[in-house]
């Protein structure tokens, strides 16, 4: 998957500003290639490669500032 557009990225699955599950854990820079791990109707959790050894995981909004969260999106040719 790819971020577009500079994000926000946050510990658990909630961006809401009223949440006390609301922990932002930084920003993600675009552009930048994310794992896909898991697809909620409004978040998605992500793993960012940092070096071979480490990773970081947290969840992102989902929203015009990614592709690739969609199957219509990745077109996929197995000639």
């Amino acid at each position: 998957m790819l971020v577009l557009e500079d994000t926000e990225l946050y510990a658990l699955n909630s961006y809401d500003p009223d949440s006390w599950l609301t922990i932002l854990k930084g920003e993600i820079l675009a552009p930048k290639t994310v794992d896909l791990l898991e697809v909620t109707p409004e978040m998605l959790k992500v793993s960012i490669s940092i070096s071979d050894r480490k990773e970081i995981k947290g969840w992102i909004p989902r929203d015009n500032r990614v592709w690739g969260d969609d199957p219509k999106e990745i077109q996929q040719d197995f000639d």
